[in-house]
């Protein structure tokens, strides 16, 4: 006669009843906020962007490019360079495409120093690409 009557125990809660009270509190916590704490912020901040908001995008001063000494001279003082080209120069480029560019650019900043007429850049991808071919 036992086994007639069920128990009145509840059955612990299942899954979807927790993932459903969750989204109810969030959803509670969303509604009960004030807007216009949120909404005046961002707009105040947009329309009057303050020094310290500006400078969080800017460079910090040790990472920025400083040029040499003698670059930031005046450009009048700086010697002439000779009518006569000094050579040539030859620049081993190798590794992936922005290594390669990167070596080429430097080189063409060297010749202009150095006042070269002719660059000549070597580039050695078989040793990144592992490719056999020669170019």
């Amino acid at each position: 006669m036992a086994n007639r009557f069920k128990s009145n125990r509840s059955k612990a809660p299942s899954t979807f009843s927790w993932a459903l009270v969750l989204v109810l509190l969030v959803l509670a916590c969303v509604l009960l906020q004030d807007p216009r704490k949120f909404s005046t912020h961002i707009a105040s901040n947009a329309l009057n962007p303050t020094t310290k908001q500006r400078s969080l995008w800017s460079e910090k001063m040790q990472s920025e490019w400083k040029p040499c000494a003698w670059w930031k001279d005046d450009p009048k003082d700086l010697p002439d360079l000779s009518p006569e080209p000094t050579g040539y120069i030859k620049v081993e480029c190798m590794g992936g495409l922005n290594q390669m560019r990167r070596d080429l650019c430097d080189g063409v900043g060297i010749a202009r120093l150095l006042n070269a007429s002719l660059l000549i850049p070597h580039f050695d991808a078989a040793m990144y690409w592992n490719d056999t071919r020669y170019f």
